[in-house]
């Protein structure tokens, strides 16, 4: 069961990987020439249309910003603010995400069976490496080195699987260990005040008012201003009974999840209704925002398209383990 269980999720993962830019590879909405001038959040917002919910904006020059709206989901260019498409949450890709994150069950449910079976993995794994060592140490001991491939199907097949198993070892620890607690966060939901302090999120509350709001763009200005260096990654309008907006972005640094800093701003006055910074977070919620990028190997800086391509590699041998592994275990029993 684990070895399907590991063969799904890093199969599945090591697509995911690159989800964005297979998006933008099959959706020429989402294609957009990098300009000099980025229109404003205003324009931005005028060409979503009415009722626009929020937007969602990309880290890539050339691609399109998401806008969600009553009659869909938009694609805006972030230079000219003209629509250029849609974008759909079905296909492929998303169901290959549903399976990733939450093996296809709905709701939270699914995502700590993903937990469980994450942990299992973790033991699994430590534990096997803990009976499995010193007999290879035993092997190595004799002569045999622990890249060597020996001729024959039989013996050429083990060397393989133990040559990959040495390789990816490191690498399913981490994805285990990191998926664990990424499913596992979902029992929070029976222990708020915990899941608030691991997990911060907006918690102010205010009233809508009937008067004129600030402008999109006066709220950029003014969460720049709260955390100096952020980078909004998204919008969200203020809700019939709220008075405020919410944007979330990424503060500098590498080791922290996506948009994990975040700033509420009030819609009338553009007052400063919360805020919160990811970099001067405690220690447990550091811990539980580097899980994320260590994940799915979104950590890296200048190398991060070389790293992503690094944990594909990874992902794809590791998901043939159980493949390998089996056809061993076939092959003993016939023996």
């Amino acid at each position: 069961m684990l070895g399907l269980f590991l063969f799904v999720i890093c199969l599945s993962g090591t697509v995911l990987v690159f989800r964005e830019e297979l998006e933008w590879a099959f959706n020429a909405g989402m294609r957009v020439t990098p300009q000099a001038q980025r229109a404003s959040w205003d324009d931005v917002l005028a060409a979503a249309g009415p009722g626009c919910f929020g937007f969602v904006l990309p880290a890539d020059p050339a691609i399109a910003i998401t806008a969600y709206t009553p009659g869909g989901t938009k694609l805006i260019d972030p230079y000219t603010a003209r629509v250029t498409g849609n974008r759909s949450s079905d296909g492929v890709l998303n169901f290959l995400r549903q399976l990733h994150i939450r093996l296809l069950v709905p709701g939270w449910q699914g995502r700590l069976a993903v937990g469980v079976f994450g942990l299992a993995l973790l033991i699994s794994a430590l534990t096997g490496l803990m009976i499995y060592w010193p007999f290879m140490r035993g092997v190595f001991a004799q002569g045999l080195s622990w890249w060597q491939l020996r001729a024959g199907l039989r013996l050429g097949l083990a060397d393989g699987h133990k040559l990959v198993g040495i390789l990816t070892v490191t690498f399913i620890l981490l994805i285990a260990g990191t998926g664990a607690g990424l499913g596992l966060e979902t029992l929070l939901r029976f222990w708020p005040q915990t899941g608030r302090q691991l997990h911060p999120s907006p918690s102010a509350r205010t009233v809508a008012e009937n008067r004129p709001r600030i402008t999109v763009e006066q709220v950029r200005a003014r969460v720049l201003t709260a955390i100096p260096g952020l980078t909004p990654t998204s919008l969200l309008m203020p809700s019939p009974k709220s008075g405020h907006f919410t944007v979330y972005g990424n503060a500098p640094g590498h080791f922290t999840r996506h948009a994990a800093s975040f700033v509420l701003v009030g819609a009338y006055d553009g007052s400063i209704v919360q805020v919160h910074d990811a970099r001067t977070a405690g220690a447990t919620t550091k811990i539980y925002d580097a899980m994320e990028p260590l994940h799915f190997g979104t950590w890296g800086a200048s190398v991060g398209t070389w790293l992503r391509a690094l944990y594909t590699l990874l992902g794809l041998a590791a998901a043939m383990l159980p493949v390998s592994g089996l056809l061993l275990w076939r092959a003993s029993r016939k023996a």
